[in-house]
């Protein structure tokens, strides 16, 4: 099925979700004091952090790469 909307909101709606997951991955980095997605999964991954740590690296994981995804649309 396809649908018809005007490329102007197609692209406003797909910025909005690129924000929304923005400031879901800011908000894990902030919990655990990290800036850095990589070096964050890194230290989740060798037990630098607490073993809570694995279920927000892979939930970043997740949304780094539903990001990447969304973001290609634009390109």
């Amino acid at each position: 099925m396809s649908i018809s909307i005007k490329k102007d909101l197609a692209i406003d709606l797909i910025n909005e979700n690129l924000k929304i997951l923005d400031e879901r991955i800011m908000n894990i980095l902030l919990k655990w004091h990290y800036n850095n997605i990589e070096d964050f999964i890194e230290d989740s991954k060798n037990g630098t952090l607490d073993h809570t740590s694995i279920d927000d690296a892979i939930d970043i994981q997740n949304l780094r790469d539903k990001r990447a995804e969304i973001a290609n649309i634009l390109d």
